[in-house]
């Protein structure tokens, strides 16, 4: 999520801030889509794998 508040909006933009590449970043969101599914909420974000996406979600 520290990506999102960096103002990263894209796949090459969080695997640039993060210090991997787009591939490394691709498996991982693989992987916890496989764990979790379409997606699931940390904290006061709701994070979508399929398509993936990051949403500060408002009290």
């Amino acid at each position: 999520m520290a990506a999102k508040e960096a103002g990263c909006r894209n796949g090459y933009e969080i695997a640039e801030y993060l210090s991997v590449t787009e591939e490394f970043l691709l498996d991982a969101l693989n992987c916890y889509h496989s764990k979790y599914g379409k997606g699931l909420q940390k904290d006061n974000y709701l994070i979508l794998f399929e398509p993936f996406n990051i949403y500060k979600l408002v009290d």
